[in-house]
């Protein structure tokens, strides 16, 4: 019976696998496209982040890099979870099990299994051997410390971001590595008690704006998932800024695009929202009102990160070109959000050809 469990749990994992890769197909392409040339860059300072865990002249860095690690696995395991969990059909699992116990052993086999930084970290201990291992137990505890954190999030996310957001607050003030891993691995353990918080149950008018405000509440993942992202690719243009700063000028315009896709792409999922009540904006003649707030609230977002870009790393008159793409992309996901890509990748590849020619 347990081996048809097994085989099922792998077979679900599969199955939801290849349904996520369908969904984000046309975006894995158009930035495999886009920026190939980039990419072994990219994969290279996958082991050059780890390296600066294992060795460092500064502990700062080394607490910051292993803080953005947890940060990025925290969003690649969300992805994953529904898949790693079979979330559809947990129910259907309880019902066939004869012990719990083989329904929690399979989660982590499916999540040890599909933790990519993971499995990363484990081939650069690999390469390291034995005796230069020893030398960097900081390694060793890291390992340790994305397992419990990927094992958090899977049962309990919420006592992650809690662990996460006060680990942030206290990144400056660690004084080494060991102690920062330490530290957030009792922080993650003593959130596990914070109690459960349940959203309230408001009652609201609702008007064009708070409308909007309410659709934040409560689909609050999307906006978190996507600032996080965007923290992460503006935090790695600052690194590369210290550590390379003769590739910023390529880098930095790369990490306003795509943060510009982030947050474009979030139309499409509000205006889905806004068709489904379009009807009642409607009978109360508000309908272009309500749409019109949408645009200029998520218009207003892509500017703001823009200066922020701007601010953070230096302006220059490629990085205008990324903003005057804006309105496009706002306009194809508002009323062709199968163009979207397309129009991205052309503004995107506009820009960067003008770069090299001019």
């Amino acid at each position: 019976m347990m081996t048809h469990f097994y085989r099922y749990r792998y077979q679900a994992f599969k199955a939801e696998l290849k349904e996520l890769v369908n969904q984000l197909n046309q975006f894995i392409l158009m930035i495999t496209t886009l920026f190939y040339i980039f990419l072994p860059g990219l994969i290279a300072s996958l082991f050059f982040g780890l390296g600066k865990i294992v060795q460092s002249d500064s502990a700062l860095v080394s607490i910051q890099v292993a803080f953005a690690y947890l940060l990025l696995q925290t969003l690649l395991i969300t992805v994953l979870k529904p898949a790693i969990l079979d979330s559809r059909h947990r129910c259907f699992q309880i019902s066939i099990l004869l012990s719990i116990r083989h329904q929690y052993l399979a989660d982590i086999v499916l999540l040890l299994a599909s933790h990519a930084l993971l499995i990363t970290t484990m081939i650069l201990a690999l390469a390291m051997g034995p005796q230069k291992l020893s030398q960097a137990p900081q390694l060793l505890l890291f390992m340790l410390t994305q397992v419990s954190f990927a094992v958090g999030l899977l049962y309990r996310p919420q006592t992650v971001i809690w662990a996460l957001f006060i680990a942030f607050i206290l990144l400056w003030w660690t004084s080494s590595i060991m102690q920062f891993l330490v530290g957030i691995n009792l922080l993650l353990g003593g959130c596990w008690f914070i109690p459960k918080l349940n959203s309230p149950n408001l009652t609201y008018s609702i008007n064009i704006w708070s409308f909007w405000l309410y659709y934040a509440l409560a689909h609050y993942w999307a906006l978190i998932w996507r600032a996080t992202a965007t923290f992460l690719v503006l935090w790695a243009a600052m690194i590369i800024q210290t550590m390379r700063p003769d590739l910023l000028h390529w880098y930095i315009l790369a990490a306003v695009l795509i943060n510009q896709l982030w947050w474009s792409t979030l139309m499409i999922e509000t205006n889905q929202q806004l068709q489904e009540t379009r009807l009642f904006w409607e009978s109360l003649g508000k309908y272009k009102k309500v749409f019109r707030v949408q645009t200029v609230l998520l218009s207003l977002i892509c500017i703001v990160l823009w200066c922020f870009s701007g601010l953070f790393l230096g302006f220059d008159i490629y990085m205008s070109g990324a903003l005057l793409s804006v309105p496009i992309l706002m306009y194809c996901a508002a009323n062709k959000p199968k163009l979207i890509a397309v129009a991205w990748a052309a503004s995107s590849i506009t820009l960067f050809v003008i770069k090299v020619i001019t």
